[in-house]
């Protein structure tokens, strides 16, 4: 797993990056809410310079599935 991607989270979401794991979901943190989720799909798009579309990011469940979108749109995860 990407150490950087969780990172990017933890700050968006302004958690520590030791309380995300790929099954982490908005309903697991009350700071996961519309507009840091927005952040964060914003900050991992600049990070790695892709473009999730409407589509994929209603489709977001937990962090696993923006990490397999990033590794299917070919993001070095390191």
């Amino acid at each position: 797993m990407s150490k950087r991607f969780f990172q990017i989270c933890a700050e968006a979401l302004e958690i520590p990056i030791e309380s995300l794991d790929a099954a982490s979901t908005a309903a697991d943190f009350a700071s996961w809410d519309s507009l840091s989720h927005w952040d964060m799909i914003s900050a991992v798009e600049d990070e790695y310079d892709i473009e999730f579309s409407l589509e994929e990011v209603s489709a977001f469940k937990c962090l696993g599935d923006i990490l397999e979108s990033l590794k299917v749109k070919g993001a070095p995860l390191g």
